[in-house]
């Protein structure tokens, strides 16, 4: 048998069992040691194992300091500063006012509390949300 079919084999099965465990950059740091420690071919090894990218291989031995110094993340971060998606409400400044105005009418309680309970379900106000915004988003349609 091919050392190689063993080696992703062997990948494979391991991964199978972090992948659960794992975020993203301890997925990306484990591959890239498993890449390293299979020398020449390692990335593309790994690559075929476990469906990771090529580049993000790499990235990890870039944070491990197997290629050039100063790529490492600092401790604790999973992805750089000001990386991955905005919130919602950073691109919608209106948006948590306009969601409010949906479930304010079954929201029972104390309305100086600063927590909400609403009797809506979540897919009957994904609907008026998507009928608000059908239509403009006026007051009128909430």
């Amino acid at each position: 048998m091919d050392t190689d079919a063993v080696d992703e084999e062997s990948i494979w099965r391991e991964y199978q069992r972090l992948s659960g465990l794992l975020n993203e950059r301890k997925h990306r740091l484990w591959v890239a040691v498993e890449s390293a420690e299979l020398g020449r071919e390692g990335i593309s090894t790994a690559a075929r194992a476990t469906g990771l990218s090529r580049t993000t291989i790499d990235q990890g031995l870039d944070e491990l300091g197997q290629r050039r110094p100063g790529g490492a993340l600092r401790r604790g971060r999973v992805r750089h500063a000001g990386a991955g998606r905005k919130a919602a409400t950073e691109k919608d400044p209106e948006l948590l006012s306009r969601l409010e105005q949906l479930v304010e009418p079954t929201t029972p309680g104390n309305p100086e509390s600063a927590l909400h309970w609403t009797c809506k379900r979540t897919r009957p106000v994904v609907r008026s949300a998507q009928d608000a915004e059908a239509s403009g988003w006026s007051a009128e349609s909430l």
